[in-house]
């Protein structure tokens, strides 16, 4: 498996783009729903092994932006508590 830079990938396949996504599971697939402004669109299942080599995958890449640009990228529930002024019960 390879990284891409997003302005180098050149490849003639659909694209999405989503903001947004439900996941669920079955007895051998992670299920992920994209959605766009709440609106679903597209379903994604995926085996258990790809998922979990996915979200290995996801996790480094993120670690390397986080390091490179000495920021920290806020997760979706981050974000709304954040803009909703609310602070989180623990």
């Amino acid at each position: 498996m390879g990284q891409f830079i997003s302005s180098n990938i050149n490849i003639s396949i659909p694209s999405s783009y989503a903001n947004g996504f439900q996941i669920g599971l079955s007895l051998t697939d992670v299920v992920i729903v994209l959605a766009i402004n709440g609106r679903t669109f597209q379903n994604l299942n995926i085996p258990l092994p790809v998922a979990k080599s996915m979200a290995e995958a996801l996790d480094t890449i993120i670690a390397d932006y986080e390091n490179k640009t000495k920021t920290t990228v806020q997760g979706l529930k981050e974000m709304e508590q954040l803009l909703s002024g609310k602070e989180e019960n623990k």
